[in-house]
């Protein structure tokens, strides 16, 4: 895959509210009675997308750490109205 660089897509990210950066202070996540799954490389978010359509229960996080491609992912989220789908913007291996 060529990776094109987006101009403006870490500030898209930023303002997105299922987005969470790596590089800032975590946040808590609160999941009460339900799966969760992650994805490391979700890419253009093709296959987390598909899954959580599938499994509405299921909390889904992705983590991806070219804004650019996290970008493509995050639009087709906000395009499906996917709502149990949050992302991670960073290196896995900060984790």
């Amino acid at each position: 895959m060529r990776l094109k660089k987006i101009p403006n897509a870490t500030e898209f990210l930023k303002e997105s509210e299922i987005v969470t950066f790596l590089s800032e202070e975590s946040k808590q996540i609160s999941v009460q009675n339900q799966e969760i799954e992650l994805e490391i490389g979700c890419g253009k978010g093709d296959f987390i997308l598909s899954r959580a359509t599938a499994n509405p229960e299921t909390q889904y996080y992705a983590i991806e750490k070219f804004d650019s491609v996290l970008m493509r992912a995050v639009e087709k989220q906000l395009e499906q109205g996917i709502e149990n789908v949050h992302f991670i913007s960073g290196d896995a291996e900060d984790l």
